[in-house]
């Protein structure tokens, strides 16, 4: 094994998670429904200041609480209205939570490469890479419970009430933060996994009881409610008993019992989608279950259970309720991620034997031939997409993806020299799967920009609204989506039309010529003397742009 300094493996996770999911992250624009919706109420909060009831297009947005919605108005504010403003504050939450499990990882007492993989594998896991570089409230619910259950993790293993109040507040403020990020939910993973974990620590483990890690756990949890608590005051003195209750009543236990029928989805939901958003991963996922489930049957191994507790308790629970979306699953991602690294990080080090017939030097040597390979021809598959696509070559995101490729082929050159090294190998295949996968993002979902973003339509809309200043946009019958994404485009509410009726009102007071609109084609299909002048596909719904007129 290579003498590594410690701060070095820490060093190195910090570099590769930031590559990961802050390089090229201007590049995509906002596609699909949340993104625009999201970028919207975060840049209405930043222009109107309405800083505790967030809106969309001036209507109440009351499905989650703000914390998101605050951290991507401060973004905004920072760095104006760009795509990387309104999706760092996700891809800084992705980065928070692949360090915690680094840190949580090494304080499990294993070594820092196996650390390093355990974050690398949840970076590089699909779902969670795919909510990093998005403008989403659920990546950072899912940081903040990383970053709570490394903070209990971390409390249980210290002696002395001076040094535990520390880890305390820290888990205190952590849960804090996943419930102002995505209420009850936040406080349900986490403390559903610590309570099994510590019940079966005592009943089959360790087989004694420490009543501090019990007060600890339940007095964390009710404070947790505190900042929480005091947003719903605020919202109940500014806007009423209605916004409170659609708050705690029909976007939270509403939706876990079925009453509220939005993403309701069958109980089996969740076991199609749990490996699956794991990719590339999965594969290793059974193996580990194993591992793990012979070392507390064998070894009473606090560490597996903390990890398997993590992964299965809260899977149950959330299997149970009624309302059931993909990403609510994010924050077990940790948990796998863990379970695959502790156990395939100490065989590549050597400390876990495996049996003679397994030639694990061969299998990393193959691996690593092959990825080396991607790595090494991902210069020349990026210029070829590029020039395909009709992307400048040069521009500044791919020149980044270059430097970082060109930095790849110099570590697996490096490689060839202290090839002896499995760790150093294994390390390479991580930070050659970074490139490739801000590639993806920045080079090759780029291009899909005018297929699945509405800046076509909004840019057409702004060349109309150039060409005389007293014409106004108004957004007929639109959706979530369209409110947000103009908002966030540009700057400020647009006006609602939502039937032939408001169309007329708007036609006798602004007038023929200086009213302009925008909607879907399936929402004017019924509207008469309308003159169409852009019209865009975006995914699978036409965008119109049109105002009063004769016909198309």
């Amino acid at each position: 094994m290579v003498e590594v300094r410690p701060g070095a493996w820490l060093v190195a996770m910090a570099v590769f998670a930031a590559v990961v999911f802050l390089a090229g992250l201007n590049a995509r624009q906002l596609w699909g429904a949340d993104e625009p919706r999201i970028a919207g109420i975060s840049t209405e909060m930043a222009v109107y200041d309405n800083w505790v009831q967030p809106r969309l297009n001036g209507e109440p947005f009351l499905e989650t609480p703000p914390l998101f919605f605050w951290a991507d108005a401060l973004s905004i504010k920072v760095f104006g209205q760009s795509n990387f403003a309104a999706k760092l504050p996700a891809g800084l939450a992705a980065f928070a939570g692949v360090i915690a499990v680094f840190l949580l990882v090494r304080n499990m007492g294993y070594s820092g490469f196996t650390a390093l993989i355990c974050g690398g594998l949840l970076a590089t896991s699909a779902q969670y890479w795919n909510n990093g570089r998005k403008c989403m409230t659920d990546i950072m619910l899912c940081a903040f419970i990383i970053l709570a259950m490394m903070a209990f993790q971390r409390l249980t293993e210290t002696e002395g009430f001076s040094r535990q109040k520390k880890w305390f507040l820290l888990f205190t403020l952590f849960l804090s933060g996943a419930l102002l990020s995505k209420s009850l939910i936040g406080l349900a993973i986490p403390a559903s996994a610590l309570f099994f974990w510590l019940l079966i620590d005592c009943l089959y483990v360790s087989k004694k009881i420490t009543p501090s890690n019990w007060v600890y756990l339940f007095a964390g949890s009710a404070l947790a409610f505190i900042p929480l608590a005091i947003w719903l005051w605020l919202l109940y003195c500014s806007h009423g008993y209605e916004a409170v209750f659609t708050v705690v009543w029909t976007n939270n236990i509403g939706r876990f019992m079925g009453s509220h029928a939005e993403h309701v989805e069958p109980f089996y939901y969740y076991l199609k989608k749990l490996p699956e958003l794991l990719q590339p991963w999965t594969i290793l996922l059974p193996f580990a279950l194993v591992y793990h489930f012979i070392q507390i049957r064998k070894a009473q191994s606090r560490n597996s259970l903390f990890m398997l507790c993590w992964m299965v308790i809260p899977f149950i629970i959330l299997s149970i309720a009624a309302g059931k979306r993909q990403v609510y699953v994010l924050p077990l991602y940790a948990a796998e991620a863990m379970m695959i690294g502790t156990f395939i990080g100490p065989i590549i080090e050597g400390t876990l034997k495996l049996p003679e017939k397994i030639n694990i030097n061969l299998i990393l040597r193959v691996v690593a031939a092959i990825l080396a390979g991607i790595v090494c021809v991902s210069p020349l598959v990026l210029f070829i997409v590029a020039r395909i696509l009709r992307e400048p070559v040069f521009s500044s995101d791919n020149l980044i993806l270059c430097l970082l490729a060109s930095a790849g082929l110099i570590l697996f050159g490096l490689f060839g020299r202290y090839g002896r090294h499995p760790e150093l190998i294994a390390a390479g295949i991580f930070f050659g799967v970074a490139i490739n996968y801000v590639a993806i993002d920045a080079v090759i979902l780029k291009s899909r920009n005018p297929v699945y973003s509405l800046d076509p339509v909004f840019n057409a809309a702004q060349k109309e609204i150039d060409k005389g200043r007293d014409r106004q946009l108004f957004l007929y019958d639109p959706t979530e989506r369209v409110r947000g994404g103009a908002v966030f485009y540009f700057g400020r509410r647009i006006p609602v039309a939502g039937n032939a009726g408001a169309l007329e009102q708007i036609r006798a007071e602004v007038g023929t010529d200086k009213a302009l609109f925008i909607a879907d084609e399936a929402s004017i299909a019924t509207l008469k003397n309308i003159k169409i002048i852009y019209e865009t596909k975006v995914k699978k719904d036409d965008m119109i742009l049109f105002k009063f007129g004769g016909g198309k």
